[in-house]
């Protein structure tokens, strides 16, 4: 059965497969939703963290699902979803899986891919083997080894986005200070935006190293252009941020700095009145003492 799968940015979104068209609600992580054509009702599913669906609501259905630990699922015909094990769509019919975007065909029957992998035999002793024959802890999106590699990938991604998130954060901080900062917390507020977004490219140091190696081996095909990007930020964010909050404080440190006079000269003035108002309020004080040489008068009983 010919079937056309489309992706974005590496994530199976949609597929056509003989006369029945499946588009896919969800995030990169986690798919939530399965709407098969025009005149069917859309399916609600629950996954495991790996992305294997495992139950599927439809209407006043709701249908569960079994699978071996190599994928094989029992009852592969379904209206209400294709997407399978590790979230990867079933070809009804053929039970296989089209792993890497369509690179690979697995079938989990036979717990093995039905041609050799294109960068062995160098790097695996068996071409055709699934996940090295470790599906409970591995699993294969690519068709290329198991994804023991794509967690690490993963793991310093999102290091290095964490990076990025925080260098924005800092950033943020000094950009948003509005025209009436006082020129001392506005400088105060962009030394520490400064040293932190520093604190936090060094943070991010070693997982951006990592990446950069990873550009243009093998093993990562089809995760290059968010290698690259999540690359791009890191490395061009620091250097903009930095840029960005010395140019905050040039443009803005004049209208800061009238701003501190200003209050400066509301605090003396009102120290003034202050001080003004507590001197008249001692002149008003009077104290009645008896002349000079005159002992006072005491009533006795």
């Amino acid at each position: 059965m010919a079937a056309s799968f489309f992706y974005q940015e590496n994530t199976f979104v949609s597929v056509v497969a003989s006369e029945r068209a499946s588009r896919y609600v969800r995030t990169k992580e986690v798919i939530l939703c399965d709407r098969s054509g025009d005149g069917s009702p859309a399916s609600l599913l629950a996954c495991e963290l790996s992305g294997t669906v495992s139950v599927a609501a439809s209407e006043n259905k709701l249908l569960g699902f079994r699978y071996t630990p190599y994928g094989r699922r029992f009852g592969t015909l379904s209206e209400a979803t294709q997407l399978g094990f590790n979230g990867e769509y079933l070809l009804s019919g053929m039970a296989l899986y089209l792993l890497g975007n369509g690179y690979r065909a697995y079938n989990p029957g036979t717990m093995r891919f039905i041609s050799p992998d294109s960068i062995s035999p160098f790097h695996v002793l068996n071409a055709y083997s699934y996940c090295r024959n470790d599906p409970i802890n591995k699993t294969d999106p690519s068709g290329h080894i198991e994804t023991r590699h794509l967690n690490k990938l993963r793991a310093n991604l999102k290091v290095v986005k964490n990076s990025n998130e925080k260098m924005a954060a800092y950033y943020r901080s000094v950009i948003d200070l509005g025209e009436r900062t006082k020129l001392k917390d506005g400088q105060a507020i962009a030394s520490a935006a400064k040293l932190g977004i520093q604190e936090a490219y060094v943070e991010g140091g070693p997982a951006f190293a990592w990446l950069g190696k990873k550009i243009g081996k093998d093993k990562y095909i089809g995760h290059e252009d968010v290698i690259k990007d999540t690359v791009k930020r890191y490395l061009s964010g620091y250097a903009e941020f930095q840029d960005s909050i010395d140019a905050k404080l040039d443009s803005s440190a004049y209208q800061w700095a009238v701003n501190e006079a200003k209050l400066n000269v509301k605090a003396e003035q009102a120290m003034l009145v202050v001080s003004a108002k507590a001197q008249q309020a001692n002149s008003n004080v009077r104290v009645d003492q008896p002349p000079q040489g005159e002992m006072s008068r005491v009533r006795t009983g």
